[in-house]
């Protein structure tokens, strides 16, 4: 296996500035808590995920990268490239996913022939297949089972002609015209979905995981 490495907006970063990767701290996305306190009962109530999936808060990412000591000119191209932009962050032993957020460089240090350089991501709290899924509805045909990752999402449907669209597993249905939709009516739930169709559908989405 070679070196660890990442690649931010589709760039090789160690490899463009000639740094190499020392340390990553990816931090788990903290559960939204809501609770409510009621008069006459111990604790409290937990409503977290009375209005369906639990939800996270933003995903931290921490990077640091290293290298022989670099010029003033090559650490102001660095910040350049990374420093307040939105990107997309995908790790070398983790090719298939990527990070979505955004990043600031919180610090440039040179000492004693060696450059460091720290980057401090806040990205989604999901981090997303790279490959787009395809599903494809046949009316007729048995209920499509449509897979899907950790996170509840509305996926992309488009129609040639009016269909109605069913998702059987959380009771959502909706007729759509001809066209691309993508509508919070049908949303697609943790994990197996059923699917069906009154006409011809196809489904595209990005799955997303912890």
């Amino acid at each position: 296996m070679g070196m660890r490495t990442v690649t931010i907006n589709g760039v090789d970063i160690c490899k463009k500035f000639g740094m190499a990767l020392s340390q990553v701290d990816i931090a788990t996305p903290e559960p939204v808590r809501k609770t409510v306190d009621v008069v006459g009962r111990d604790g409290v109530v937990d409503m977290s995920s009375y209005y369906g999936a639990m939800r996270y808060k933003n995903r931290q990412i921490k990077i640091k990268l290293m290298s022989l000591a670099k010029s003033k000119q090559v650490a102001s191209e660095f910040l350049a490239e990374l420093h307040g932009k939105k990107v997309s962050l995908v790790f070398s032993d983790d090719s298939e996913y990527e990070y979505i957020g955004f990043c600031k460089v919180s610090k440039t240090e040179s000492r004693k022939g060696l450059s460091t350089y720290m980057l401090e991501l806040e990205v989604k709290p999901y981090k997303y297949e790279l490959k787009v899924v395809t599903y494809t509805l046949k009316e007729g045909a048995e209920p499509t089972e449509v897979r899907n990752g950790d996170q509840a999402i509305v996926p992309v449907i488009t129609c040639k002609a009016m269909a109605t669209v069913t998702n059987l597993t959380t009771k959502q249905s909706q007729v759509l015209p001809a066209g691309t939709h993508k509508v919070h009516a049908i949303q697609l739930a943790q994990g197996v979905n059923h699917m069906q169709v009154m006409g011809t559908a196809k489904l595209q989405f990005k799955r997303g995981y912890l």
